[in-house]
């Protein structure tokens, strides 16, 4: 998961990678002309299985 944030709004995007998610936020964001984008937090983890 990653967050992207710009001076007035956040998104958070799941992905199958984390450099797959920061571009796919990125470009989000940046749509949305909202200011500045940043790359707030980046982290994948393992799956892990659910009952």
């Amino acid at each position: 998961m990653v967050i992207v944030a710009s001076d007035t709004r956040y998104v958070a995007v799941n992905a199958k990678t984390a450099e797959l998610a920061a571009e796919i936020g990125l470009k989000d964001c940046e749509k949305k002309k909202d200011g500045e984008c940043r790359l707030y937090y980046a982290d994948c983890s393992r799956p892990l299985r659910v009952r």
